[in-house]
């Protein structure tokens, strides 16, 4: 496999019409383009959502590019995980056309949201966009509705399953989250529909109105009238937001949502409002959570809307510096991560708002959560068993969250300050 076109470099091919338009030799590029190799994504399965679209192109697509070198081996890999997911896609596409007459029939406006919207309309074939749930956007006046229709469908709420932890339960999907997830079993498969009666939750300041959504959404067809679909401008809004929340939370990014980002763009022939994104994105307050998002697929795929990035956001107003530093500093493997994240994960949160007191109030809030542990979640979490042991380890925990956050200082400002100096 050595001498074959690297997966990052067969995405950029068909992504930039065959042009090395990609600037190849920065470094989150060559990061990237190093540790997501054939191996990694089909052995270890890191990144393994973008492998039904590379057998597309190689597929569909190859013909237009020369120089690619791809073995039988790894082409028979990508067509066996193309062909799982076509199989579950069109099980949970079906699943998911009796849900939505249900709910046009009941005369519910839903808006679909990310896999389930972006496979048939964004993507080029409907098995390219993998989708682990079907994710809908209810009004609240219209939630008990909607999850009556679901039961009567089959399903029942997560809560109740025996597949998941119990200890949640519908009261704390309404005071806590943002959706109610509800499972039903298929054929070989669950599906999973979670009603999304926000975008984000409270805890997560973002100052969105749901209306404002529903009166940026048009019907899907001339048949469903209240089957929705998010306007391009908005759509990318959410999938913002998404993109840097989950990365936030477990310094993971997804190539798959910065496929969605991009293929939404080349849907729109580039004609996209960003004037209206710059302005929405001020009022929500995730400025910086979309030139995050910008700025990332423009080191990896060198997409036309780089150069609204200034118009975003002003990169002296973002520290790219120390964004780039924890994108080089975290290593993935098998979706697993490496290296002092813990730390990583409190500064991009602090990152992601330009509030002093809000950042203040995060750093409390996440020293007092982490500081102070249960001792059935250090129990959890160490694997422990014996109550004196645990009840050590719950004044020693402390300890070396403080140990870990001084040995990432030290790493930073001496090591890393002095490697820039030099």
């Amino acid at each position: 496999m050595k001498n074959q076109t690297t997966p990052l470099g067969l995405l950029n091919l068909y992504l930039n019409d065959n042009t090395t338009a990609s600037p190849q030799n920065n470094m989150i590029y060559q990061k990237f383009n190093e540790e997501l190799t054939w191996h990694s994504l089909l052995k270890e399965g890191y990144q393994v959502d973008v492998a039904p679209f590379l057998y597309y192109i190689i597929k569909k697509e190859s013909s237009k590019y020369k120089g690619i070198e791809i073995n039988i081996e790894t082409k028979k890999a990508l067509e066996a995980k193309y062909n799982e997911q076509l199989v579950n896609n069109l099980i949970q596409f079906n699943e998911l056309k009796q849900i939505l007459n249900a709910f046009e029939e009941q005369g519910i406006d839903v808006i679909l949201l990310k896999g389930s919207d972006l496979a048939k309309s964004y993507y080029p074939d409907q098995a390219l966009r993998p989708m682990c749930d079907v994710d809908v956007l209810i009004q609240r006046e219209h939630m008990a509705r909607a999850k009556e229709l679901l039961i009567c469908q089959g399903y029942i709420s997560i809560c109740d399953s025996p597949l998941f932890d119990h200890s949640v339960d519908e009261e704390y999907y309404e005071k806590e989250h943002f959706h109610f997830p509800y499972i039903k079993q298929l054929k070989n498969v669950y599906s999973v529909i979670e009603l999304h009666q926000n975008i984000a939750t409270k805890k997560c300041r973002i100052n969105n109105k749901i209306k404002d959504f529903f009166s940026n959404s048009y019907p899907i067809n001339n048949k469903q009238n209240h089957i929705l679909r998010l306007k391009g401008e908005y759509l990318l809004l959410h999938i913002f937001w998404h993109t840097y929340l989950n990365f936030s939370k477990n310094l993971f990014v997804r190539f798959i949502w910065l496929l969605d980002i991009i293929l939404i763009i080349k849907s729109y022939n580039n004609k996209i409002d960003w004037n209206l994104i710059e302005k929405k994105s001020c009022e929500l307050g995730i400025q910086r959570q979309v030139f995050f998002c910008l700025y990332l697929t423009t080191q990896l795929f060198g997409i036309p809307a780089g150069k609204n990035l200034t118009g975003i956001m002003p990169s002296t107003h973002f520290p790219l510096r120390w964004f780039n530093y924890i994108v080089l500093n975290t290593t993935h493997n098998n979706q697993s991560l490496k290296g002092p994240n813990r730390i990583f994960i409190i500064l991009l949160n602090i990152l992601s708002t330009n509030l002093i007191l809000e950042k203040a109030k995060y750093i409390t809030g996440y020293y007092i959560k982490n500081l102070l542990r249960r001792p059935e979640w250090l129990r959890q979490r160490y694997g422990i068993n014996s109550n004196v042991l645990i009840y050590f380890i719950y004044f020693v925990h402390p300890i070396t969250i403080i140990i870990e956050f001084f040995q990432w200082v030290y790493k930073y400002f001496w090591k890393y300050q002095n490697k820039h100096k030099t």
